[in-house]
């Protein structure tokens, strides 16, 4: 017999100190109990087609002719990571950047470079590379066909 999940309250406010009793705040109760090892009844199981999935602009300053798709987030019931699709057109790129946390991805396809401080590295399909926490990187599309990979990342 399936358990029906207790009521989360949540007291915490927004920026604007208003108290929320919105998904995102029960998005995040739900983190707090999952990373504090307590027992949990969310969705365990989330399935999608990438081609259902809408694709957004890259809105990070100085990309060139890139896309995003969040494949799996924090509204799929995720608690701790989210899966991307990254799409860089035609002589696109990322703009160089870094992140507090490492990041893995997995190159679909197309061609392309990552471009780090210590060097390059050639991308093609089947690579996996791990981006490591507050490395500067960007990618950069060099083929003839949109460089296509998958990311996880930390919500």
């Amino acid at each position: 017999m399936r358990r029906v999940p207790e009521p989360l309250v949540d007291e915490r406010e927004d920026e604007h100190g208003v108290q929320n009793g919105g998904a995102d705040l029960r998005l995040a109760a739900l983190k707090d109990r999952f990373l504090a090892g307590t027992r949990i009844d969310a969705p365990a199981l989330h399935k999608t087609k990438v081609n259902k999935v809408r694709v957004e602009r890259f809105n990070e300053i100085g990309a060139v002719n890139t896309k995003i798709r969040t494949l799996i987030g924090g509204e799929d019931g995720a608690l701790t990571t989210s899966m991307h699709e990254i799409l860089v057109g035609k002589g696109g790129s990322t703009a160089m950047h870094r992140h507090d946390w490492e990041h893995q991805l997995f190159v679909q396809s197309g061609h392309g470079r990552l471009e780090a401080v210590d060097g390059k590295i050639t991308l093609a399909p089947g690579d996996v590379v791990l981006v490591g926490a507050g490395e500067d990187h960007r990618f950069v599309q060099t083929g003839k066909e949109p460089l296509r990979f998958l990311v996880v990342t930390p919500l």
